[in-house]
Formats: structure tokens, C-alpha cells, sequence
């Protein structure tokens, strides 16, 4: 139950927020769901989804709603789409702001709300929250940026070095505190901006404790098959993983009908050739199967429960070890031993060494023949079930990230209105 008593108002800002299936949704509904055990009433401001999925959501502010945006804001939405579409290296859902914006300056006249918690992707959250700052100094304003934005491996291309590097600092020169989402980003911040080392957090994700994962043995059969279950995007490339495979086949190392890869989930074409070998020549050998679309949340961990080992691609086109995919904390709970391709001491590489689980870690920059190797050795030494353990479920509950947060929240309502 929760705690009782007089709350505190917070506002949290999320563009994507249950009960969309989207993984920027999952941590501002974490933080919405577990705020009130600790004396916080969050009111939240997101975007305009399908009516169909907002049952049961009548206490979150969607805009934009037609019925109530003023002819400005949607003129000043319709020239942030001009802006976006023709100057901006990314989209970064920037029409959303003025919606945002006006709904951040209407919930901010009620009193007692002094806390604002804008979280991202995408970055136009924070945009949205800008102007109230600004316009009122002593708001406190928690920024969950998570990643860097420069020099993020995902947003790579070459001329938005400058954009980025000048939005990044924008943000923590007005922002109060500043969460990152691996202790790898925290450093690189801290590193970055000396100057600004005391606003900066981190908070990992994580998951709902509420969201018990059912216990099933894994199928018994001569095809076991290796599952990577979510979006292959931005350099995460399953190349190499399917290329030691296919060589591991080919010389008689492994059964093609012993093994079998499926890929659930979107495939981004500059990611996944599945007209080229190593994809093509796996498809008519029988071993690789994909779907190419997004899944239900439900049907994506139905297929991790019915594989037997499951395939974790945190590789990036820099081969940068700062994030974890969102997806492994669902992937320890499955009781499925883990194949990792991950940058040597990476974030990825931590949370798995510490966790329990049964694992093998792939260098994701390690010449085929280790790539091979490493392959071989899973396939014929993995057991049939695994467990992560006290140490995971403890760290990485929703509750207990919910906990740090409080934290931050409470050392900014001690500071004078005026620091």
C-alpha cells in the first residue's frame, strides 16, 4: 500500500508513458508508480496516444488535445515541424513542444508545485520544460537526460557534433540536477563539466518488482534456438553473432538442424542485409527466422520464455560501452543463459559478471575466429536454466531506483529558493 499522509506535488514530463509499449515509457512509469510509497503525488504531463490504449489513464495530461490548444500554440507547433524538418539533425519530436510547454506552464499554477522531473528520450521533454525554468529561476527542475547527447553513439551524424554539444550543455547549465543512466555516463559528465560535477546523478534502469516474470523450464528439443527479442537499430548489427554461426555450421561444428536463431522485433535495413549472407544463407539452411515488426510486450517475452538462450546485441557503431540495452533486465529475470556481444568492461558486462545469470560475454570489436570461439563454447556449455540473484533483484527494483530519485528530490527542497 502506499504511504499515507500529506504528498508533495512533483510533475513529471515523459513523452512516452504507460501504457504505451515503447521502452522510454517503462522508467518515467516506474518513478509514477512507486513516487507515492515515498510521500510524492506526481502529476504527469505526456503525449496524445490512440483512445483505445488510455483506459484507465484519466490523471495523465495527453496533449496535444484539440479541444483545448489555443490557435497559437498550434501555430508555433506547426512552425516547430518547419524548423524540425528542415534545420534539425534528428528528430526530436520538436512539434510536441509547444503542446508540452503550455501544458508544463498551466499545471505549474497550481500551488505547491515546485518540482518538475522531465525525462527523456526524446530530448523535446526537456525543451518543453525549458521556458518554465527560465522563466522562474527558483523552480527545481530534475533532468533525466540518461544518455549523453554528445558524443552518443546512436546519434552519429557528422555535423551535429556542434548541435549537440550545445544543446547537452544548455541543459546542465539550467537544470538543478541531471541523471544519467549508467555510472559509465555519470563519469564522462563528471569529466565533461567539472564545473557542474555536483548536479549529476545516476540512476540505472530497472525493473517492476510487481511484474513477476512465471517460472517455466525451458522446451526440451534437438532444435534450441537462440532468441534476440526487441528493435536491431542503430549499429546493432546481429553480423557477427549470425557469421560465427553460419561458420560453425558450415564446418560441421554445429547440426543445422541443432540450432535455430530467431530475430523478434523491428530490423533497421542498415543493420540487418537479410538479402546477403550470413542472413540469406542461414534462412535456407532453415537456422534463421524473423519477424521484422514491433510485438506486443506480452508476445516479446513469450518468445524469450520459449527460447533457450537468449542473444543480447550491445554493440554501437563506435563500439562505445556507456549504455545498457533496456531489455536485459527483463532477459535476467527469464531464467534463459545469456550470449553478449559487449564492449570489453562495459555497463552490460557489470550488471551480468554480478548478476548471477549464466552468461558469456562477447568483445564486440574480437576478430571472427574469438567471435567463433566464444559462439561454440556457449552453445555446448550453456545450462538448460538459470537465475539471477539476490544482489540483481535488490539493485535494480523499480522501488529502490524510485529511492535515489526521492533522494535528489529532497536534497533540492532543502536548498534556498534562491541557490
Amino acid at each position: 500500500m502506499a504511504g499515507g499522509g500529506l504528498r508533495k506535488s512533483l510533475l513529471l514530463v515523459a513523452f512516452h508513458f504507460p501504457p504505451e509499449n515503447a521502452s522510454g515509457a517503462t522508467r518515467p512509469g516506474h518513478f509514477a508508480k512507486y513516487l507515492p510509497y515515498f510521500g510524492y503525488a506526481p502529476r504527469v504531463v505526456s503525449r496524445s496516444i490512440e483512445p483505445s490504449v488510455l483506459e484507465g489513464t484519466e490523471s495523465v495530461r495527453r496533449v496535444p488535445d484539440e479541444l483545448t490548444a489555443s490557435e497559437a500554440v498550434v501555430r508555433m507547433s506547426r512552425a516547430a515541424e518547419w524548423v524540425q524538418r528542415w534545420f534539425l539533425p534528428y528528430n526530436e519530436q520538436l512539434p510536441w513542444a509547444p503542446f508540452g510547454a503550455s501544458a508544463v506552464t498551466a499545471c505549474l499554477q497550481s500551488p505547491g508545485v515546485r518540482l518538475v522531473l522531465s525525462t527523456s528520450p526524446p530530448i523535446v521533454t526537456h525543451l518543453a520544460v525549458l521556458r518554465a525554468k527560465l522563466s522562474d529561476p527558483t523552480l527545481r527542475w530534475v533532468v533525466d537526460l540518461q544518455d549523453p547527447l554528445w558524443g552518443n553513439p546512436f546519434r552519429t551524424r557528422r555535423m551535429a557534433s556542434y548541435y549537440d554539444r550545445t544543446l547537452e550543455r544548455l541543459i546542465f547549465h539550467h537544470a538543478d540536477a541531471v541523471i544519467a543512466n549508467t555510472e559509465s555516463v555519470g563519469e564522462l559528465w563528471r569529466r565533461r563539466y567539472p564545473r557542474w560535477r555536483g548536479k549529476i546523478h545516476v540512476i540505472t534502469n530497472g525493473f517492476d518488482p510487481d511484474d513477476e516474470i512465471p517460472s517455466r523450464p525451458p522446451i526440451v528439443r534437438k532444435r534450441r534456438i537462440v532468441a534476440h527479442v526487441g528493435a536491431i537499430y542503430g549499429g546493432r548489427r546481429p553480423t557477427a553473432f549470425l557469421a560465427a554461426a553460419l561458420r560453425l555450421i558450415e564446418r560441421g561444428a554445429l547440426a543445422a538442424d541443432e540450432v535455430g536463431v530467431r530475430l523478434v522485433g523491428p530490423l533497421d535495413a542498415q543493420c540487418a542485409n537479410t538479402g546477403v549472407p550470413p542472413f540469406s544463407r542461414l534462412v535456407e539452411k532453415g537456422c534463421l527466422e524473423y519477424t521484422g515488426t514491433m510485438v506486443p510486450a506480452s508476445e516479446a517475452r513469450e518468445a524469450m520464455l520459449d527460447a533457450n538462450y537468449l542473444l543480447l546485441l550491445d554493440v554501437n557503431e563506435r563500439g562505445d560501452g556507456l549504455q545498457v540495452p533496456a531489455k536485459l533486465y527483463e532477459y535476467m529475470r527469464t531464467g534463459r543463459p545469456i550470449l553478449a556481444l559487449t564492449p570489453t568492461n562495459s555497463p552490460t558486462q557489470t550488471i551480468l559478471e554480478n548478476g548471477g545469470v549464466w552468461h558469456r560475454c562477447v568483445p564486440a570489436d574480437a576478430p571472427p575466429e574469438k567471435i567463433e570461439a566464444c559462439v561454440e563454447e556457449f552453445l555446448s556449455k550453456a545450462p538448460l536454466e538459470t537465475a539471477a540473484n539476490s544482489w540483481f533483484y535488490e539493485t535494480f527494483s523499480a522501488r529502490t531506483k524510485t529511492m535515489q530519485l526521492v533522494g535528489i528530490l529532497q536534497d533540492l527542497e532543502r536548498r534556498p529558493a534562491d541557490s
